[in-house]
């Protein structure tokens, strides 16, 4: 039986007996690297030392006449035949199929780290964004100051500023806009409401004291308060 004859019958009869390369390949142990290339008489790829062999596990599981004058011998084919003995005495066949899958599996590997390294590369960056987004927001917003330190002998708060270096004030009280302008370094100011709201364009400019007693520092960085409210009992700041 001739090779082109061979190939075309074992492909015929595995797919009567509707069988798919991976169940042949579970079946045979063969690897698919090795029947692929037999199907597609692809002979040459296959180490002619153990390519007879391949082609009668093959042939015998599809029960197929296995002739070895089938195998065709091509140039290096020929070549190899002197040093076939040599390469049986120091590798077996399986070295062959085992390389074969070690190629296969460092591809799988290969596209198993790729997408998991584009999957960590998004995780980190969502990480670092969510820590900086936190941060963002704790920095954001100053935590109110303690109630305790606003002791009012009326109903009325009292709020003095004492500027440390030039910055822009606006100011409301009880909802009315009384004051906006440049507040110079060492310039003292007061101011007495129910409420009390500022807009300091540098909150490190100020030291505030509300009733006579001198607040922590609103920040202690260079950056504007967007809303300082004071009220009986209640002092807040957003930055």
């Amino acid at each position: 039986m001739k090779k082109d004859e061979l190939i075309k019958k074992i492909r015929e009869e595995r797919k009567r007996l509707g069988l798919s390369i991976e169940e042949v390949v579970e079946k045979t142990k063969l690897h698919p690297f090795v029947i692929k290339s037999i199907e597609e008489g692809k002979w040459e790829r296959i180490n002619p030392t153990y390519l007879r062999g391949f082609l009668k596990i093959y042939c015998s599981f599809l029960k197929i006449e296995f002739e070895e004058e089938s195998v065709e011998k091509s140039k290096s084919v020929e070549k190899s035949k002197k040093e076939e003995e040599k390469i049986r005495e120091t590798r077996p066949a399986e070295d062959y199929v085992l390389k074969e899958i070690l190629k296969e599996k460092l591809r799988e590997i290969g596209k198993f780290l790729s997408f998991y390294y584009k999957f960590f590369v998004i995780f980190i960056f969502l990480f670092v964004g969510l820590v900086f987004l936190i941060k963002f927001r704790k920095t954001s917003h100053y935590k109110e100051i303690p109630a305790k330190l606003v002791v009012p002998s009326s109903d009325k708060v009292e709020v003095t500023f004492r500027i440390k270096k030039d910055c822009f004030v606006k100011v409301k009280t009880d909802g009315d806009l009384i004051f906006e302008g440049v507040l110079k370094k060492g310039m003292v100011e007061s101011w007495e409401a129910k409420e009390l709201e500022f807009w300091i364009s540098d909150g490190s400019a100020v030291a505030v004291e509300v009733n006579g007693k001198l607040l922590p520092p609103l920040t202690r960085l260079s950056k504007p308060i967007k809303s300082l409210k004071i009220k009986k009992g209640s002092i807040s700041v957003i930055k």
